[in-house]
């Protein structure tokens, strides 16, 4: 038995709405990357900024227990520095971010807590008279100069359009 090939019509594409994409797209490459990490940067200025705290957590750790006890029980800090708490049990965005942190930072041998600030890391919280203390020393130091937060520097890790440039969003749940 011959196959009988259909004909469908062609529609002959509108090409001011592809010069608009062509357009926006270019946009996309060459302006888009440095306004967004402009945008998510959150850099502070002349100590008046808010310092952003990365804090890589899992539940069950009692270091990242004390950790998170201790950058809330500080009063004095509420008003400038910023935590932001990641489990990185919660989902696959937060792991894939805490594993980008791993190589953004070179770390060989990662665990938590991984407490970014600006750009430097520690892993690991002892106690609140050692480590807590360097963390808020590392933060008043950053207050005081031009620091980036962890966003900037996972848009500034990956080239803007490389595979992996933006974080996967989790798959919906199955049932």
């Amino acid at each position: 038995m011959k196959r009988r090939l259909i004909r469908r019509p062609v529609a002959i594409p509108n090409t001011a709405g592809l010069w608009r994409l062509a357009a926006l797209l270019a946009w996309l490459i060459v302006v888009g990357p440095a306004a967004l990490a402009q945008d998510i940067s959150q850099r502070t200025t002349d100590g008046d900024g808010t310092v952003e705290l990365t804090l890589f957590w899992e539940p069950g750790c009692p270091f990242c227990k004390r950790a998170k006890d201790f950058l809330e029980s500080r009063p004095e800090t509420r008003d400038w520095l910023r935590v932001n708490a990641i489990d990185i049990s919660a989902s696959n965005t937060a792991l894939v971010q805490f594993e980008r942190a791993i190589r953004i930072f070179g770390i060989q041998q990662p665990g938590v807590p991984l407490i970014i600030i600006g750009r430097q890391h520690f892993i690991g919280f002892d106690d609140a008279a050692h480590m807590g203390e360097t963390l808020l020393a590392t933060a008043r130091s950053c207050r005081q100069k031009d620091c980036v937060a962890f966003a900037a520097l996972l848009a500034e890790s990956l080239p803007a359009g490389s595979p992996g440039a933006t974080l996967p969003r989790d798959p919906p749940p199955t049932d």
